[in-house]
This record gives structure tokens, sequence and C-alpha cells, in this order.
């Protein structure tokens, strides 16, 4: 489970900068968005990642929906947004499309993967986001894909 906790006396109750970097290695434009969860153990308004209705509380916690992607494949996409520190996020991806078409017609869009594992459209046993060096590395593709986790990747760094 791979989260982003703003919760400390460093981001709680200001405002955050988010920047970023996105590269991406996958034939699918890939969008990244992060929603809030109640607690580390992902619960929101008390629906735990496992049952059912929590993909959709997710989406509706998305605090980005615009998205973040890399439109180009070869050049990459730099940026950044603010947010309030206080929250926990958790970090979804919308395979091969965005959150819009993802909340209009959950089957338009390839899959959408969640940090906890029980709540992706995939049926649950596989994991789609890791973070190393610094980075959070993204497998696009439906029941663990091809595993290398270089589909889209992001850095990210948060100041206030």
């Amino acid at each position: 489970m791979e989260v982003i906790d703003l919760t400390g006396a460093n981001f709680a109750g200001k405002t955050v900068t988010a920047s970023y970097e996105i590269s991406r290695d996958a034939d699918y434009n890939n969008n990244i968005y992060f929603y809030t969860v109640d607690s580390a153990d992902g619960n929101i308004d008390g629906i735990a990642p496992n049952a059912s209705g929590y993909l959709q509380a997710a989406l509706d916690n998305i605090v980005n929906t615009g998205g973040l992607t890399a439109a180009d494949k070869a050049k990459g996409t730099k940026g950044s947004f603010t947010l309030e520190g206080g929250d926990i996020l958790g970090i979804a991806i919308v395979a091969d499309g965005t959150l819009a078409e993802a909340t209009s017609n959950l089957s338009s869009v390839e899959g959408v993967y969640l940090s906890y594992i029980g709540a992706n459209t995939d049926s649950g046993n596989f994991d789609h986001i890791k973070f190393e060096n610094n980075m959070f590395k993204f497998e696009d593709l439906a029941n663990g894909g091809d595993q290398d986790f270089n589909d889209i990747t992001i850095k990210i760094d948060f100041t206030v």
C-alpha cells in the first residue's frame, strides 16, 4: 500500500505545493490522481478498501480532478498543484482514460488501480503501484500485466 501522509506538523493546516515530474513508457495515456482517505488503513467514511462501494468513494474523494499525465511519451511532464495539508492521500491511476471517463462509464477505461489492492478493478489481487527510489511507479495492465512498473512514473516533492 502506497500512500502520502501529509498529517505531520510540517504540513497540517497549511497550503502544500506538490511539484512533480512524470514520465511514461507505455502506449496508454494514463492519468494519476490523489484521493483522501480517513486513515492509513485506507478507510473512507467507514468503507474499507475491499468493501463494496470503495472504488466510488475513492473517485469521489479525488483532490486533483484534472489528473496528471505525461501526454508526450518522449518528453514527460513537469508541473505543480496545491492542496491542503493534514490529509492522507491514496494514489489512483486510470489506465488509458480519465476520471471523467471512469466515473461516467467504468467499462470505457482499461482499469482503475488504487493504493489499496482490494479496491482494484482487476479482482484486487495485484499491486499496480510501487514506491522505489523516491518515485511512484505504475503498472497499467490488468491482472499484474508485465510487472515492469514503468508504464507511468511520478517523482513528487511537497513543500509549504
